[in-house]
């Protein structure tokens, strides 16, 4: 006895079972080519990460389609629209007769392409791999085309508001360059009205202490789970505060260390270098973090020193260890630090990026909530088989 594949949310209007099939059923899954022979022209060329260049010629020059990865990111399907031109790394499913090409994009969004990889090594996807891949849809093409619709206008949602936090992400870096002096310079090139006077210029070790963390032992069980905070740069979060941590230590794990007290700078210098937060509860860090405290918080403002470091390019000054990038600690304090003297200044700078981040943040988490919703809500309005109602 076989069971009705009906969503758990629909829209009003439409009933029935859906039917279960595959993409090679409702597709044509072509595969694309080198384009080196090509003149440049008018029709896109894309790759697993988007667009690439324009060519002269096209591998569809009316039928849309969907691209998926054939090699290196396989999990990313996305709309091309065409006439286009996909390049060998890329494959692309043409909808058949009765499949609108927003509610293909749901069904290829539903695959968890991960579990089709083929390799070993670089992640990669036949074409028997994609034409195998089930999927579930309604007999009417009115149902299909309402869902897609829906999608669509969410998946450009979410575009746009990740086109505003890269916007607000570029304004911060060229404010970044704009409101520091440049190498050379005692002044910045953007200035605050009201303010004026060379800036002074010394090294971080002249006005913080550097602090390393360590790790405890693993090995020592009763080092670990208890109430200390424990930071390891996965707690990070660029500029912001770190009130929780994945992991704590016990009171003989933080022998040896030092605790590092609310409101001091937190940075990041091996692996990933240059993740910035401040601490917001008084915590301990692993070695790959440097805790900057202020020698003299009447002279130089903490906020402004955050957003001073993330105008550093750290990974110009970096070695190449073991196990990855790292700045070693002579490299640490010699960054050349810029500030004015006016402490109302520093804090006017301080308080502009501290909004500016707060305005990245939010986006971020809107784009995170909208992604979040789509997945409920795809996983709701598709019914699956064997887990149909």
């Amino acid at each position: 006895m076989s069971t009705e594949l009906i969503p758990e949310l629909r829209f009003e209007g439409f009933n029935g079972s859906w039917k279960h099939t595959h993409i090679g059923d409702v597709s044509t899954i072509g595969n694309g080519r080198d384009y080196k022979h090509l003149k440049p022209g008018p029709i896109p060329v894309y790759g697993t990460g988007g667009y690439m260049c324009s060519v002269n010629s096209a591998l569809s020059f009316e039928r849309d389609a969907i691209g998926i990865g054939r090699k290196g990111t396989i999990d990313h399907p996305y709309i091309l629209k065409a006439p286009f031109w996909t390049v060998d790394t890329l494959f692309f499913a043409i909808p058949k007769t009765n499949l609108g090409i927003n509610f293909l994009q749901c069904c290829f969004d539903l695959v968890n392409w991960k579990e089709l990889d083929e390799s070993t090594g670089l992640p990669s996807l036949s074409k028997r791999a994609i034409a195998s891949a089930g999927i579930t849809l309604p007999a009417p093409f009115a149902e299909q085309r309402a869902i897609g619709a829906f999608f669509a206008k969410l998946d450009e949602l979410i575009a746009q508001h990740r086109v505003k936090r890269e916007t607000l992400q570029r304004t911060k870096t060229a404010l970044l360059q704009k409101m520091f002096p440049r190498k050379g310079a005692d002044a910045p090139e953007l200035r605050f009205p009201g303010f004026d006077g060379p800036w002074h210029t010394v090294k971080l070790e002249d006005i913080c202490d550097l602090v390393i963390g360590r790790t405890p032992s693993r090995d020592n069980p009763s080092l670990w789970g208890g109430t200390l905070p424990w930071v390891s740069i996965s707690d990070m979060r660029h500029g912001s505060t770190v009130t929780e941590t994945t992991e704590h230590i016990t009171p003989s794990g933080a022998v040896g260390g030092r605790l590092i007290p609310t409101g001091t700078i937190l940075l990041s210098f091996k692996l990933t270098l240059g993740r910035l937060s401040f601490a917001g509860v008084d915590l301990y860090t692993n070695e790959a973090i440097a805790a900057l405290p202020i020698k003299n918080q009447s002279k130089l403002d903490s906020t402004y020193l955050l957003h001073h470091l993330s105008s550093f390019d750290f990974y110009a000054g970096r070695n190449r260890a073991t196990k990855g990038v790292t700045l070693n600690q002579q490299s640490l304090q010699d960054i050349p630090i810029y500030f004015p003297k006016a402490l109302a200044e520093q804090r006017a700078i301080g308080t502009f990026f501290a909004k500016l981040d707060e305005l990245i943040s939010a986006e971020q988490t809107y784009v995170d909530k909208l992604q979040q919703t789509k997945v409920a809500l795809l996983q709701k309005m598709f019914p699956r088989p064997g887990g149909a109602r």
